[in-house]
This record gives C-alpha cells, structure tokens and sequence, in this order.
C-alpha cells in the first residue's frame, strides 16, 4: 500500500491546520515554494525543522494511527439525538446519518480510511464536539 493512502490527503491536511490541530505528526505534507514549480511530497519527521526555516509550507500528514487517537472515546450525539458512523464498502468509506431527519442515509466520504477519519474530525471541531 502507497504511504499517500495511509497519511491524510493534502487537501485535508492543510484544512485539519487551519482549524487550529496541532502539527504534531511522524509524515507531513510539504510545499516548496522555491522552484519555477510548486511541488509538494512527503517527508518524514526528522526533516520539518529545517523547512521551517525555509520558503516551504508544511501541514501533518496525520497516519491512520494518528487520527485514531485523536477521535474522541465517547459516542457523539448531536441535538437531534442523531448520531453517525463510518464503514468501510467496496467503494470506498461511507458515512451514515441516523437520526429522526435522516433514517439511515448514507453518504460516501472518502477512498481511504485517512481522509475518512479526517473528515470525521474536521466535522466534529466545525461543530464543536472537540
């Protein structure tokens, strides 16, 4: 399996850090504004306090480990005593709504678990349940 389905997309990395998630992970996305290219790869840990220095942008590249235990323990029910779950089809990672408005519908999020778990934490902090 490619390192880019086990870290969370760039898209969403770059999200998770505007939201205000600690920057605290073993990969991370990074930019290099330098070149007569924008190009972006992965780095390891190791390497992000030189770019820090740099003229490059860097977000976590949050693994699948990581985002795990980030998410909260508990299950969330919002005010609707809705509540929502995630599960993995052939597709790809779904998303289900279960509450009196949304009887079972079921969206699809994401092609990897990364970004699934992500999306799942970008909607709980933009909802305010972290």
């Amino acid at each position: 399996m490619k390192l880019e389905n086990q870290v969370v997309s760039l898209e969403l990395a770059k999200k998770m850090k505007d939201l205000g998630f600690k920057q605290d992970s073993l990969w991370w996305w990074v930019i290099n504004q330098d070149s007569a290219f924008t190009d972006w790869g992965l780095e390891s840990q190791r390497y992000i306090k030189y770019y820090k220095k740099d003229n490059k942008e860097y977000y976590s590249a949050f693994t699948v480990a990581e985002l795990g235990e980030m998410l909260p323990v508990q299950t969330i029910i919002d005010k609707q005593n809705s509540y929502f779950d995630f599960y993995k089809e052939k597709q790809g990672w779904f998303c289900v709504a279960n509450s009196k408005n949304y009887k079972g519908i079921m969206v699809k999020i994401a092609e990897n678990l990364a970004d699934a778990m992500a999306k799942m934490l970008i909607w709980l902090k933009e909802n305010s349940y972290l």
